[in-house]
């Protein structure tokens, strides 16, 4: 995963190199981090080694995504941006995507109140 801007946008820059490292169809996914850089936080390496997780339920006609991702811990200065972006992609662009096939990637820019707050 990464995002870079467009010099006359603000600026927040993400990038990641993640492992899958479970992948059980309508199950379970596992991203494990193995490394990442933020343009936004002192420890630019906050989600190295942390979990990324996608647990999928069938409730009758329904399906439940339950997202974890484990070593996000609030003591993290990216917690509260990083929190906020995970509930705008999974509740968000995450759900967009699967009711009508258009999500809403991050191409760079700041898309949460805490990333711009970041990002200045």
């Amino acid at each position: 995963m990464s995002a870079t801007s467009s010099p006359t946008a603000t600026r927040t820059c993400i990038a990641a190199r993640i492992a899958i490292m479970e992948a059980a169809p309508g199950k379970r996914i596992v991203w494990h981090v193995l490394d990442n850089y933020f343009s936004f936080t002192r420890d630019e390496t906050e989600w190295k080694g942390t979990d990324i997780v996608f647990d999928i339920a069938s409730k009758g006609d329904l399906t439940e995504i339950t997202f974890t991702h484990r070593g996000l811990v609030p003591s993290y200065e990216c917690f509260e941006a990083c929190s906020q972006g995970w509930r705008m992609y999974v509740e968000g662009s995450l759900r967009d995507l699967i009711m009508t096939g258009q999500g809403r990637p991050n191409i760079g820019e700041a898309m949460t109140e805490s990333e711009r707050i970041l990002a200045a």
